[in-house]
This record gives C-alpha cells, sequence and structure tokens, in this order.
C-alpha cells in the first residue's frame, strides 16, 4: 500500500492536509499510511478510495494490473471493503488460536469451498467484478 495512497492523492490533485480534513485525520496519520509505518484500517480504507475517486485495488496492489472487464463501480468498491472487513475479522480471530487451530480452520475452509481454492490458484491477482442487477 506504501506510495499508492499518496499516488492517487496527487492524481487528484490534493495535498496531505487537504486529504487528511477530508478523512478528518491527521496529516501525520495520513503521512504514515503514505509511508507505509502505519496501515489505514478497512474503514478508511474505504474512504479514501471514495474521497480520491478511485478503486480501493488502486490503493491496494502492488504494481501488478488486475484483468478487469469493467471499470469497478461503487457497488463494487463497497463489496470488496465488505470482503475485506470479513477477512480483517477472521484474521484477527485467528491471532488467538493455536497453530494447530489455525491448520484446522484452513483444513476446514478447504474442504468446504474447494472449489476457491482451485480456482485461486489458476486466477491469482485477477477480479473480475459483476455487474450488479
Amino acid at each position: 500500500m506504501q506510495n499508492k495512497i499518496a499516488k492517487q492523492r496527487k492524481k487528484a490533485g490534493l495535498t496531505q492536509v487537504e486529504l487528511a480534513l477530508k478523512l478528518n485525520v491527521a496529516q501525520s496519520t495520513l503521512s504514515s499510511w503514505e509511508s507505509g509505518k502505519l496501515t489505514p484500517s478497512m474503514d478508511s480504507l474505504g474512504n479514501i478510495a471514495k474521497i480520491l475517486q478511485c478503486d480501493i485495488f488502486d490503493l491496494m496492489q502492488n504494481g501488478k494490473k488486475y484483468a478487469e472487464t469493467r471499470p469497478f463501480s461503487d457497488f463494487d468498491n463497497e463489496e470488496i471493503l465488505e470482503y475485506f472487513k470479513e477477512i480483517d475479522e477472521l484474521i484477527n480471530a485467528t491471532r488467538y488460536m493455536t497453530e494447530d487451530d489455525r491448520h484446522k480452520l484452513l483444513n476446514i475452509a478447504k474442504t468446504v469451498f474447494p472449489e476457491a481454492f482451485e480456482k485461486s490458484k489458476t486466477k491469482a491477482l485477477h477480479y473480475n467484478p459483476v455487474n450488479p442487477k
């Protein structure tokens, strides 16, 4: 995420102070996010994407392009943000598990969702949004 926020901020023509004010955070906090010293919360990341009118992935990807069939919409951004929040909750819950319990959880997920794990092997770094109806 390092420098991705700064890149999108500059692209939007905002200074650190201006973006920090819009986000209601200290300029030093934004500076720490941009330098990679701190990581913004999922809520903050969603707010940054809204303000900068970019996709969440624009703030997170490591110089790799995601295969897109169309630009992300606000619906896609909200859906992605919700997934990230759920993943964040799961990661936080696993911090209190033993290593053995974490492996059990992963094995359960692989058993229950084998097709998702197979697809993830062939479609790494690929997000193909669907049109909301």
